[in-house]
């Protein structure tokens, strides 16, 4: 189930800033797939999750996003060029909030793919973007032209409810 979409949800030089550093300034690791055996590969890189800007949007998605208290299990960054499509999957914890960092691509071009309701339902990608979404069965489509497609993913755990 998609929770929700929000556009505009950081200060978009914070946001030209973080994927300038994600393309330029931290190491890769190519070979990443969304499932074990996939054929098609892309870009990846893991983030600690003590670091100041991590923590940052962490605390912003609980507050902003999510709307309550949450765990955070990991965030990644996923880098993909023309050709690089992720396949179906179903991510680990209870949701997962994508981010989109770079800058907007035409409507149907590196959409976000997902299954509803036995349907096949698609968001744009749309710079400073975040979806927030469980148990949806769900892809990245890559880039057409020739930049490359960037988000951050988070992948967070519910907090018991204190009260019962």
């Amino acid at each position: 189930m998609i929770h929700s979409v929000v556009d505009d949800w950081l200060d978009i030089e914070f946001c030209k800033h973080l994927a300038h550093h994600i393309l330029y300034s931290i190491n890769h690791t190519y070979g990443h797939t969304s499932n074990k055996g996939d054929a098609i590969q892309f870009y990846h890189t893991e983030f600690n999750k003590e670091i100041f800007h991590i923590k940052y949007m962490c605390r912003k998605i609980a507050q902003e996003v999510v709307k309550k208290e949450c765990g955070f299990l990991r965030a990644y960054a996923n880098i993909q060029f023309p050709g690089m499509d992720g396949t179906m999957h179903v991510d680990d914890g209870d949701m997962t909030a994508i981010y989109m960092v770079t800058k907007t691509l035409d409507p149907g071009d590196g959409v976000f793919e997902y299954i509803e309701d036995d349907h096949l339902e698609s968001i744009d990608f749309v710079q400073n973007r975040i979806i927030l979404f469980e148990g949806n069965k769900h892809r990245a489509l890559a880039p057409k032209g020739t930049d490359p497609r960037v988000t951050v993913a988070f992948k967070i755990m519910k907090k018991e409810d204190s009260n019962g």
